[in-house]
């Protein structure tokens, strides 16, 4: 890709299908990157892993696909708790910070029927109450059994902001 290209995102469901791209996508992630989504130490992702984070029982996924590769991954679980869902994110290091975090958030919180998102950092990394300030949901934290609750409103701003393409600028 050429320097300053501006570059088509797009957000879709993800499919069993996508096994080996987003398998490719984790190996694209730096260890910390992955320590920050998994909470572990692992430099590959189980393949039987690839299966459940794209075929959730209870939930749904999301990806943004930037020609033929898969550059994130958003999911949104059913947690047994009532108007409560988990929500997750994983961009590849190259595009971070460039909105693409945002956008899944958005569009995963656009598809949430509940009162609340929830997810679990851990207690150093804010960049998911950055990822929720930046994609106008109101987000609050607290520490809890040694990790960063944060609870994301789903608010009717966020869901009534279609995404379907994300256009982003990406630099190799």
């Amino acid at each position: 890709m050429t320097r300053g290209l501006l570059t088509s995102v797009v957000l879709r469901p993800g499919t069993p299908a996508d096994c080996d791209a987003v398998d490719a996508l984790h190996g694209r992630c730096s260890m910390r990157t992955l320590f920050n989504r998994y909470h572990s130490g692992m430099s590959t992702v189980p393949r039987r892993w690839l299966h459940r984070l794209l075929n959730p029982v209870r939930g749904t996924t999301l990806v943004a696909q930037c020609g033929d590769d898969v550059i994130a991954l958003g999911q949104l679980l059913h947690t047994g708790q009532p108007g409560c869902l988990e929500v997750s994110l994983l961009v590849e290091d190259a595009w971070q910070r460039r909105g693409v975090g945002t956008a899944l958030l958005r569009e995963l919180a656009s598809r949430a029927s509940c009162e609340e998102l929830v997810a679990w950092c851990l207690p150093s990394e804010n960049s998911l109450v950055r990822t929720a300030a930046r994609a106008g949901l109101p987000a609050t934290t607290r520490r809890e059994d040694g990790l960063l609750r944060v609870s994301i409103e789903p608010c009717e701003r966020a869901r009534m902001t279609p995404i379907a393409t994300v256009v982003a600028e990406k630099t190799r």
